[in-house]
């Protein structure tokens, strides 16, 4: 598997644009010398990053389901890495992204996804070793590269998903962990939760005013 003085100043230009960004979404003051969040008008510094947290990570929680259901049909698939055996190239608790590609596509040293001719259920990720190819019926000698033998069984082409173009490492954990449902519950609950208090905080620190103003009034 497998510096000049315009472009320093157009690189502050856009820090400067993110970190106005920044303080809109969520009414905290950022600090241009540090970078760090500091409490704004109107809420304490954890609710506020909270909120922030909430804004910029639901996009990308709610995208994966999204990208997984529409992944097939662009000849994509995303694998979670549950095994060793691939070492560096594909870490444990990745996500392999895997292309559809024709057999002659292959080659020696490509990583490739298949199912075992033993279980059908069972997919491994694997790196070529040979590709055979007698009288039209083309098969793959493979590999892990932590493994000291080859695999037992010669892969047919038939149950090759993919080649491996490349993986997201730690995705995999996010992904077991949504599959729970107590995990898909504080990914979306907590920043919810957050979101709601607060609201309530605005909603008291409105009544609080309007009740120091009849004060006044009388």
């Amino acid at each position: 598997m497998k510096a000049s003085v315009r472009r320093i100043s157009r690189f502050s230009s856009a820090r400067s644009i993110c970190v106005s960004y920044i303080r809109r979404l969520s009414g905290c003051t950022v600090s241009r010398k540090s970078g760090t969040l500091s409490p704004g008008k109107g809420g304490t510094g954890s609710i506020r990053v909270a909120r922030l947290l909430s804004i910029l990570l639901a996009p990308v929680i709610l995208s994966l389901p999204l990208c997984i259901l529409a992944g097939p049909y662009m000849g994509l698939h995303l694998l979670i890495v549950t095994g060793g055996s691939m070492g560096s190239a594909l870490p444990t608790g990745s996500v392999a992204v895997v292309r559809s590609v024709a057999t002659s596509d292959i080659g020696a040293g490509d990583i490739i996804a298949y199912l075992t001719p033993d279980n059908e259920r069972t997919i491994v990720a694997h790196r070529v070793l040979e590709v055979n190819d007698e009288e039209g019926s083309v098969t793959f000698k493979t590999a892990g590269d932590e493994n000291h033998n080859p695999d037992r069984n010669a892969i047919s082409s038939a149950n090759v998903m993919g080649r491996v173009l490349f993986y997201i490492p730690f995705l995999g954990y996010l992904g077991n962990f949504l599959r729970q449902p107590i995990g898909y519950g504080l990914i979306i609950g907590l920043p919810s939760i957050a979101v709601v208090l607060y609201e309530i905080r605005k909603v008291k620190y409105a009544i609080k005013r309007l009740r120091k103003r009849q004060e006044t009034a009388i």
